[in-house]
């Protein structure tokens, strides 16, 4: 939900600026990706991580034995995923 918001933000300033004349229409898809990607690509790489650690059972077992010796492992996902 969070990305949906900041992605609907991202897209309206840049419409914004394109109503206005000051960016193409190229320009502002140009601009809406390259800041796209600035803001989701280590959440979704991140989270990509963790989903196929996830339906790994072997990885799994890993991840929830780490996650016991490092609790503070927990805290980091959530922070990397959550933005």
């Amino acid at each position: 939900m969070g990305m949906a918001f900041q992605g609907a933000r991202l897209a309206a300033e840049i419409i914004d600026e394109y109503t206005a004349g000051r960016l193409d229409s190229h320009a502002a898809e140009t601009l809406y990706i390259m800041r796209r990607n600035k803001l989701f690509r280590q959440r979704l790489m991140v989270a990509g991580v963790l989903q196929r650690m996830l339906l790994s059972t072997h990885l799994r077992r890993f991840g929830m034995k780490a996650l016991h010796a490092m609790p503070g492992l927990l805290r980091m996902f959530v922070r990397q995923t959550r933005g």
